[in-house]
């Protein structure tokens, strides 16, 4: 369900959503220095910055399809030129084939990376700031049938030079080719089968097992490339703008245990939330904090108390 705190504009990376459990004021180029934890929606500020999403929603700012949307909808209409401000992916946005036709319809058009608007205390932030990780997990079924080892051979090996550009590329002279500095990429091979396109894609389905967003991974795999007004264009343009911007640090958050509750509790949040700002609901301080009191029932207070201890025991809150 799309948050309605996440209004759209062309952006590198999502806000935060309600049920995020952990947030902190310390940001990249931040004023604030402040550390503060718990739900999001919680917070005076989550209140105050409803009332504003209601506000734009009641003023027709917003299109009034949000709540229903489909992101497959919402990018067609973008390419459609029906939305003059939106919050996109940004190699949704100006990959090369993602591109094409918002070009085609719109060869002078241009999609301007804005900086986050600032609230009423000045401080802003383009989204959350997590560190990539990955978890990996063998099952107590392939272990007692004596697979461990040959799991731990597919990671070595995922780990090689040879793994690598397997999974991460394909097959050199088919999908990538190596230039004269030795670094990969698209040109030389053929259009149908070459990693940046769709059909080379469907061959490198477990790259991310193996990428780390290295500058050689970035720049093959978002190249800049010329649109039909013979301008420079491509990811990387949006992704360095929106990387200056600040951003809030939640380091960590992504390994914090679920709640035991955890899909109640986080539908009730998100339907709550949306209901207010549809109005279906009275948007007022006592309605909010009946809302509030209902969670804790649902186990809000205790997912909260059980998340900052982890985070406390893992030296992620100072």
């Amino acid at each position: 369900m799309p948050s309605p705190t996440r209004t759209p504009t062309a952006t590198a990376s999502r806000t935060p959503t309600v049920t995020e459990p952990l947030s902190s004021t310390t940001t990249r180029n931040s004023t604030s220095a402040a550390v503060s934890s718990g739900l999001n929606v919680k917070k005076p500020e989550f209140f105050d910055a409803l009332q504003f999403v209601k506000k734009l929603i009641d003023n027709k700012v917003i299109d009034p399809d949000w709540p229903s949307l489909k992101k497959d909808d919402f990018r067609a209409a973008w390419k459609q030129g029906k939305f003059g401000v939106m919050r996109e992916q940004f190699a949704a946005l100006a990959a090369a084939a993602n591109y094409a036709p918002f070009d085609k319809n719109f060869p002078s058009g241009e999609w301007a990376a804005l900086p986050p608007p600032k609230g009423p205390k000045g401080l802003s932030a383009t989204g959350i700031n997590d560190a990539n990780y990955r978890i990996y997990a063998v099952s107590a079924k392939a272990a007692k049938a004596g697979k461990k080892e040959a799991i731990a051979r597919l990671m070595d090996w995922m780990a090689s030079d040879e793994g690598y550009r397997l999974i991460g590329w394909g097959v050199e002279g088919v999908n990538y080719s190596v230039d004269a500095s030795g670094d990969i990429t698209d040109k030389n091979v053929p259009a149908d089968t070459k990693f940046s396109g769709p059909k080379g894609q469907t061959v490198t389905q477990l790259r991310n097992m193996v990428f780390y967003n290295s500058p050689l991974e970035l720049n093959a795999r978002y190249p800049y490339f010329t649109t039909a007004n013979g301008r420079r264009m491509g990811p990387m343009l949006y992704l360095k703008t929106f990387q200056n911007y600040p951003w809030i640090n939640v380091t960590g958050a992504g390994t914090i245990a679920p709640s035991p509750n955890n899909a109640d509790l986080k539908r009730y949040i998100n339907q709550g939330v949306q209901e207010f700002a549809l109005g279906k609901n009275p948007l007022t301080k006592d309605g909010y904090a009946a809302f509030i009191a209902q969670m804790d029932k649902l186990g809000a207070v205790a997912w909260e108390k059980a998340a900052k201890a982890q985070m406390d025991d893992s030296g992620y809150l100072k």
